[in-house]
């Protein structure tokens, strides 16, 4: 169930993320000069902050029985919004890793941030029977937050201080990611997690949580 669980609040987050980085993750390649690159930085994290908030509320203030029962978790209300942000800030310094050049480094986050994951759901286990929290998911976005903190140093580069004027210039000159390509890079997400949704919805989270493990067992060798 736990695994289900985790399997559900995964597919969520990165189907959302993108859509709440507004496409600007899928911009950072295109500025010719670094410095324009700043603007689609700060939009994207501030639209992501804004969505993990308003999910947060959400998730907090919906009475209970207006909930699907797969996500009725109380722990869920606390630990989807992090792992949002968090997966949306990785997708953003994975364009500024890719941009630079150093794709070695992928490789090496890649390494830690799972060695990582495992480590902190493996110390997490005896919370299984603790309603407020799933040791699966908060090992999770331990693991990402380690990632992230690695790949950190690859945006001190592109940072600087941003204007309103400049951000609502890179809003408008880069509106197709927003309005095209980011909703249809969620689509093509959410039709990979289809399966695992449709089996959490329809049959309960116990046979997502297997179909969920299924899934990470034959992409295993691939």
């Amino acid at each position: 169930e736990e695994f289900g669980l985790l399997s559900t609040v995964q597919s969520f987050s990165v189907i959302i993320a993108p859509l709440a980085l507004l496409g600007m993750h899928l911009a950072l390649i295109q500025p010719k000069k670094d410095r324009e690159v700043a603007p689609l930085i700060v939009l994207g994290i501030l639209s992501l902050a804004v969505w993990a908030f308003f999910i947060a509320v959400l998730l907090v203030f919906i009475p209970s029985h207006l909930k699907p029962e797969s996500i009725r978790s109380i722990s869920l209300s606390w630990l989807l919004p992090p792992l949002i942000f968090l997966t949306g800030l990785s997708e953003i310094l994975n364009r500024l890793v890719s941009r630079s050049g150093t794709y070695g480094s992928l490789g090496k986050r890649n390494g830690i941030q799972s060695i990582s994951i495992t480590v902190s759901q493996l110390l997490l286990a005896g919370t299984a029977g603790f309603a407020w929290i799933n040791g699966l998911i908060a090992g999770n976005i331990i693991g990402l937050l380690i990632g992230v903190a690695i790949m950190f140093k690859f945006a001190t580069g592109f940072l600087r201080r941003v204007g309103l004027r400049e951000l609502k210039f890179a809003l408008v000159k880069y509106k197709k990611y927003t309005f095209v390509f980011s909703p249809m890079y969620s689509l093509t997400i959410l039709a990979q997690q289809a399966a695992v949704l449709f089996v959490v919805f329809w049959y309960g989270q116990d046979l997502g949580g297997q179909v969920g493990m299924a899934e990470r067992i034959v992409a295993v060798p691939l």
